[in-house]
């Protein structure tokens, strides 16, 4: 055999070695479930369960006091891992550029994808889903002060939340439609909500509980017109349109 052919023989063996070992490094290096991994962009259980997951995460949520007093924030994404047999793990996805707010993220999202029950609908198939979490110490707002207010605008805005939500409302089975339920919605100007707390109850759980998912599930919410952004929203959610 000519050296030629010596040579082209051992490049096309290093070379099938090489694609041979390409995705054991991508596996190893993501360590994302293998088969039927489903994504809650194209899914609506599982866009249901991210949502439920950010709605438990609520209550554990604490902004790092470090962090606060040196003025750190950002944004994490957490990546929630689901096996066929039920056991989750969080990996970070996206990092805020600082240590202690994606561990403070990532305590969070653990302890409510804990508590956090597997649709009936996903249960033996392999799932991931992405949380993100923002920590925001002020108003990042750069748009300028409005002289004067066009009401016209902002009643059209406002009725585009509204809209929003009622549209993701999931009204439970015997609600009257006389009540409401109100909350205090925390938003950057792109819409992207941050907290959402509940100032009034309607008196019934169920329907709480049902219109705060609604509010959450609408992140981000339309976008404020240039000069009409606020940071704090009050929002009444109503059965009734």
């Amino acid at each position: 055999m000519s050296t030629g052919r010596v040579l082209t023989a051992v490049l096309g063996l290093l070379l099938a070695a090489c694609a041979a070992r390409q995705p054991a490094d991508h596996e190893a290096k993501y360590s994302l479930p293998s088969a039927s991994v489903l994504h809650s962009n194209v899914d609506p259980d599982l866009e249901d369960y991210r949502i439920n997951v950010m709605y438990a995460s609520r209550r554990y949520r604490k902004y790092p006091e470090e962090a606060i007093k040196n003025g750190w924030g950002g944004k994490v994404v957490i990546l929630v891992t689901v096996t066929k047999g039920g056991r989750t793990a969080t990996i970070l996805r996206n990092s805020s550029g600082y240590q202690i707010l994606d561990s403070a993220a990532m305590e969070t999202i653990a302890q409510a994808a804990a508590e956090t029950t597997v649709p009936s609908r996903l249960t033996g198939r392999d799932f991931s889903v992405e949380i993100p979490i923002t920590y925001e110490l002020k108003d990042v707002d750069a748009s300028p002060a409005p002289t004067p207010r066009p009401m016209d605008a902002e009643k059209d805005w406002v009725g585009k939340i509204r809209a929003k939500v009622r549209a993701n409302l999931a009204i439970p089975s015997g609600t009257p439609l006389d009540i409401e339920a109100k909350f205090s919605v925390v938003q950057l100007p792109s819409g992207e909500i941050l907290e959402v707390q509940m100032l009034a109850s309607s008196g019934l759980k169920p329907y709480d509980e049902a219109a705060e998912k609604a509010i959450l599930k609408s992140s981000p919410l339309p976008k404020a017109p240039a000069g009409l952004f606020r940071r704090d929203l009050i929002l009444t959610v109503r059965p009734r349109p």
